[in-house]
């Protein structure tokens, strides 16, 4: 008698854990990475073409972390001038940031960390050099 109230204790904790478990993954949502993602397939080969451009020039952007910004910097010889960054935060839309720089004649450019969550992004740099279009995809963690 005893066996049989421990069995049937242990599976309505399991299944109240699995229910619980289901709502909070529904609460969180799980999207595809990106809301246009079929729209954004179809520019998938001018978007091969400009990374091919970016690794010919040798990903000459490179993020770096201080304690409370971000550091874009540029490999001798490769200021592009104007730049476009996305930041995607998976699964989690609200975080995403996007900024339009200038870097004129400067080699790095200073974003303050105060405007991200802490956690993981996708960096997706848009630029050019020499005229050629040129973008890189860039993991990030913010601390």
């Amino acid at each position: 008698m005893k066996f049989r109230n421990g069995i049937i204790i242990f599976m309505s904790l399991f299944i109240t854990f699995i229910v619980t478990l289901g709502i909070l993954m529904q609460r969180e949502g799980s999207d595809l990475v990106s809301d246009d993602y079929y729209a954004h397939d179809r520019g998938y080969q001018g978007e091969l073409k400009a990374i091919q451009q970016a690794n010919h020039f040798n990903n000459p952007l490179k993020i770096s972390q201080t304690e409370d910004s971000l550091i874009f910097k540029w490999k001798e010889n490769s200021t592009p001038g104007r730049i476009s960054l996305y930041f995607m935060r998976p699964n989690n839309k609200k975080f995403d940031k996007s900024f339009e720089l200038n870097f004129g004649n400067n080699q790095q450019i200073l974003i303050p960390k105060s405007l991200f969550k802490f956690g993981n992004y996708q960096v997706d740099a848009k630029y050019a050099i020499n005229g050629d279009s040129c973008q890189q995809h860039i993991m990030l963690r913010i601390k």
